[in-house]
């Protein structure tokens, strides 16, 4: 199974509910992975092109900037757009990466108010639980919004 191929498929059904209390909607979900992408991407950039670099997922982190971004893709359907690509770019520069990869890259992860890494971590680590749990997990928060909320 390939998580990111699942989330674009799921996002592109569209057609999602409002979230219940005050969880992420479906754009905000899809905004969050795809302009997580564009960060990864960002620091896959700089490592390969041997610039220092570090990862912090916070700024793709808060409503304000989700909406923000959501919008500027015109909605949905324009984020999965956008999602594609992102994921196209970072599946062709994980392949570059080789031994680089290996390289500790500061990162820091936030899920909510959860620290779940704040490290020197291997970059290859970081992509592949960028690719595989982590949009697992927005992909269950995503159909989740399809589901009955009763029940």
């Amino acid at each position: 199974m390939d998580a990111f191929a699942d989330f674009i498929e799921e996002a592109g059904r569209g057609q999602f509910r409002a979230p219940a209390g005050e969880g992420w909607t479906a754009e905000r979900i899809v905004a969050y992975v795809a302009s997580n992408n564009e960060q990864l991407i960002a620091t896959t950039e700089a490592l390969l092109a041997g610039r220092e670099t570090s990862y912090d997922n916070r700024g793709a982190l808060g409503d304000r900037a989700l909406d923000a971004y959501a919008a500027s893709y015109n909605g949905l359907r324009g984020l999965v757009d956008r999602l594609a690509i992102t994921v196209a770019v970072l599946r062709d520069l994980t392949a570059q990466l080789g031994a680089v990869g290996d390289t500790p890259v500061p990162s820091r992860v936030q899920d909510g108010d959860q620290v779940v890494l704040d490290a020197p971590t291997p970059w290859l680590k970081v992509l592949e639980t960028n690719a595989d749990r982590h949009t697992r997990e927005r992909l269950d928060q995503l159909r989740a919004l399809r589901e009955d909320p009763k029940g």
